[in-house]
């Protein structure tokens, strides 16, 4: 989804146009029209910093393409502090979030005794299997 339709989006759950958007959010209905004209490339970052705090979403969110919907990337309606670096990170996010609190203290612990074993860091092969 890209920044536009976020945007759009947003606003439809809200039930804004671009009038009421400049009118709530404190941003000047031209400079509304011109991300609708010319997208982020000139935005300001304060201007998407205003959006971003009126829709209550990560900036994350509303500039990277690869999130759908903000529950994708803002955990519980409060703004996200680590951004993902690939799909990868966005899988075990989602997966972390669908398993029970048992199984989330399981895989913390996991994670944390293979993040302090130096042959489980990025470069080094493992030569044994997990049993």
């Amino acid at each position: 989804m890209t920044f536009i339709e976020k945007l759009d989006w947003l606003m439809q759950q809200k039930g804004l146009n671009k009038h009421t958007l400049a009118a709530q959010s404190g941003i000047a209905y031209t400079t509304i029209v011109g991300l609708y004209e010319r997208g982020m490339e000139n935005a300001r970052i304060s201007t998407i910093n205003k959006l971003c705090a009126f829709f209550n979403v990560s900036l994350d969110y509303l500039v990277l393409d690869c999130y759908e919907k903000p529950e994708d990337f803002v955990p519980n309606g409060n703004a996200a502090l680590i951004v993902c670096e690939d799909a990868k990170e966005v899988d075990l996010i989602q997966m972390f979030r669908a398993m029970n609190d048992n199984s989330k203290n399981l895989i913390l612990t996991f994670v944390r005794t293979m993040a302090g074993n130096p042959e489980t860091q990025e470069g080094v092969t493992i030569n044994q299997e997990i049993s």
